[in-house]
């Protein structure tokens, strides 16, 4: 999706672990989606806005790390506007 990179960084399949980078560009959002494995989620800079599916949103400044249990349904967002001069 426009405005969605990312990036692959390992995947080991004998350990059944992925490692990969996702940036979200200024005002982009994820549709709702679902990962069939136990993630971990960390801001590296900036912040998200992360609503599971029928739930409040929840806010994640630079540097929180979230658990995220496989199956779970949720969408993310970077609210950050974009400045233009």
């Amino acid at each position: 999706q426009q405005g969605i990179d990312r990036k692959l960084l390992e995947n080991d399949e004998e350990l059944g672990v992925t490692l990969q980078v996702i940036r979200l560009r200024p005002g982009r959002r994820t549709p709702v989606f679902r990962i069939l494995a136990s993630t971990h989620l960390w801001v590296l800079s900036g912040r998200v806005l992360m609503t599971p599916a029928g739930g409040p949103t929840y806010e994640m400044q630079q540097d929180i790390y979230a658990f995220v249990p496989n199956g779970f349904a949720f969408q993310l967002s970077n609210p950050a506007e974009l400045l233009i001069r």
